[in-house]
């Protein structure tokens, strides 16, 4: 129903007008007052519970034009408003609860009753946040569906794009090493190539420019093949050089990297390394043993800085090899000497040598400590050889 106004009437005042839905149907059982729009309802019909269900009738939406009835006239009666005298304190008369009316559903609840409001998608921006809670349930629901079927979209289509993208840098990782190996390849064949191209025996009566001159005036056509073989071996020459400068860089680039990772595996093997002061007297020392065995500055330098090469069976390599093996070992018999108890007892009559022998192992096993020398570590046997001999007496 649609009431063009309804005037409220309280102690003879009458209120301002307003549009109205039609009010729930009136319970079973219970008598009804009707009136007309035009007439005003006076105090004693307005009650709080006929004035929450016109309120719950004004929330709801309004019907579409195809539903609603025509509009009032002069010759057309006014729908009815029908409203129920006895429930003005919501209780029957003999004090038990009023049960609800027909009209009234779970839309028309309090609006403490609703749903709780969801959260809006996260992609959402800040200002589409602030309308998310003024939009009808249904529609947040639909939208919330959307997102989710969105996100499942857009997770694989990037799972696929990853899976592409491994794919291309795979086939890309494969086709660089092919050209790589090619190119290697070439670079490997450029010296025969160029070797083969200068010994050609075919121009080797052509030594000097007259002969070249010459050639050109009385012999065009081989001038003419003479020319392109020049050409074809400059073009070799210059790529065998180009090659040989990539090279070079690349071979330093490799040494860089891999000597400072050799720098640190050794720092770590030999932390006094880090010290500077401490680093540059064993550099010093080092280069002075290397003088004595036999490098030169020059061989030392290139050697430090990978511009030369050196076998394990030079000469001057395999002696460095037998001083650290012998040092190493006199420290083993060191460390073993010390862990060794001496006997505390020895027989009558021998205690003067006894003592000196133990003396002198001792002054030798000091001098070992102290130095690190090899005829040192010598002396340090023999001194042992010597004690075990007084001590078997």
């Amino acid at each position: 129903m649609r009431f063009s106004e309804i005037n409220f009437a309280a102690d003879g005042e009458a209120g301002a007008a307003a549009p109205a839905a039609p009010s729930p149907s009136p319970a079973p059982d219970m008598p009804n007052v009707v009136r007309a729009p035009s007439e005003p309802i006076n105090s004693a019909d307005l009650n709080p519970s006929n004035a929450g269900r016109l309120l719950r009738a004004l929330r709801k939406p309004k019907a579409s034009a195809d539903d609603a009835p025509a509009p009032l006239n002069g010759e057309e009666s006014a729908p009815e408003t029908e409203i129920t005298p006895d429930e003005g304190d919501g209780t029957a008369p003999d004090g038990e609860e009023t049960p609800p009316t027909s009209g009234e559903t779970e839309a028309d609840a309090p609006e403490g009753d609703e749903p709780p409001i969801s959260e809006p998608p996260a992609s959402w921006s800040a200002e589409d946040r602030a309308i998310w809670s003024e939009l009808p349930i249904q529609a947040q629901e639909k939208i919330l569906a959307r997102a989710k079927q969105d996100e499942i979209v857009v997770r694989k289509a990037q799972n696929e794009a990853a899976q592409l993208r491994q794919y291309a840098e795979q086939a890309v990782g494969q086709e660089k090493a092919q050209l790589e190996q090619v190119r290697q390849q070439y670079e490997a064949a450029l010296p025969s190539l160029y070797n083969m191209l200068s010994q050609n025996d075919k121009f080797s009566d052509i030594q000097t420019f007259e002969d070249v001159k010459r050639l050109a005036k009385e012999d065009w056509g081989r001038y003419v093949e003479y020319d392109a073989h020049v050409k074809e071996l400059s073009i070799v020459q210059a790529q065998l050089l180009q090659a040989q400068q990539r090279q070079v860089q690349e071979y330093g680039h490799n040494w860089a990297r891999w000597s400072n990772q050799e720098d640190q595996k050794f720092a770590e093997k030999v932390p006094e390394m880090k010290e500077p002061a401490k680093a540059k007297t064993v550099h010093e020392n080092g280069a002075k043993v290397l003088t004595e065995i036999g490098f030169t500055p020059h061989e030392i330098n290139a050697l430090w800085n990978g511009q030369a090469s050196l076998s394990m069976r030079d000469h001057r390599v395999q002696q460095l090899f037998y001083d650290a093996i012998m040092r190493r070992t006199s420290k083993v018999q060191v460390e073993a000497a010390k862990a060794k108890e001496l006997p505390a007892v020895q027989r009558p009559g021998v205690a003067f040598s006894g003592n000196r022998g133990v003396q002198a192992l001792q002054s030798a096993k000091q001098k070992l400590a102290a130095s690190g020398d090899v005829k040192d570590g010598v002396a340090f046997m023999r001194a042992q050889r010597a004690a075990k001999a007084v001590r078997a007496r």
